[in-house]
């Protein structure tokens, strides 16, 4: 009886002992995942402004900063697309032929209608009008498939996995919060360079792409174009 007692008193020693290291090897993962999504040193805090956060915005759970840059990166890329579209359109450039015919879709299409013709619209909410029944719903079921496909890939962004990268589309500079195989090769240094390059041009665009949309709906909102944006 005197060995089981001391055999038992040094078994709820030893689990008094590892108890405590398993708690403090959970707080440290737990620590690292913080830190991880912790705004102030995420990629895009740079120069000249820095880590600027008035507002107190990055002041929330990992999980919501993980969507917050999420939606940043979505948004920027979508604006540097919408600044070339600007830029492209104001030069006259565009395809050439019919972007639909009314004798193969007439229940869509009553006249044909040309890329030159959606180019002539005066503005971007003309120029949408302008399109086919069938080429807005050719875009929104493209957009849509993007979406369910970013949003059921696994592991998801918000459980840690990749952000911002779409294998089928495009990962130019490898936006993820846990390793990268398109920029695992770079040194640290340029890749943080890269990401940051990213998210920079995607912020100015998003600003660019808002006075492109004033200058061509609003008359005289923008006084660097007093003609209008393609002039």
């Amino acid at each position: 009886m005197a060995k089981l007692l001391a055999l038992s008193s040094l078994l709820g020693a030893a689990s008094a002992y590892v108890a405590p290291v398993a708690r403090s090897a959970a707080r440290t993962v737990a620590r690292a995942e913080v830190e991880m999504f912790d705004a102030s040193t995420m990629d895009g805090v740079q120069e000249p402004t820095g880590f600027w956060d008035p507002l107190g915005f990055s002041k929330t759970s990992p999980q919501a900063l993980a969507w917050y840059r999420a939606v940043e990166l979505k948004h920027g890329r979508v604006a540097m697309l919408a600044c070339t579209g600007f830029i492209v359109q104001g030069s006259g450039v565009h395809f050439s032929g019919a972007l639909a015919k009314a004798d193969l879709y007439p229940a869509l299409s009553k006249v044909d209608v040309g890329f030159a013709d959606l180019g002539a619209a005066s503005n971007p909410v003309a120029q949408w009008a302008a399109m086919p029944d069938l080429g807005k719903y050719q875009i929104i079921s493209t957009i849509f498939l993007l979406e369910l496909y970013a949003e059921t890939r696994k592991p998801h962004y918000l459980k840690g996995g990749p952000i911002g990268r779409l294998p089928l589309l495009w990962d130019p500079v490898g936006q993820l919060i846990r390793g990268c195989p398109v920029t695992d090769t770079l040194a640290d240094d340029k890749r943080k360079a890269a990401r940051n390059s990213e998210l920079a041009n995607g912020r100015l665009a998003m600003i660019g792409a808002m006075g492109f949309s004033a200058a061509s709906t609003i008359e005289g909102s923008v006084p660097f174009f007093t003609n209008g944006v393609s002039h």
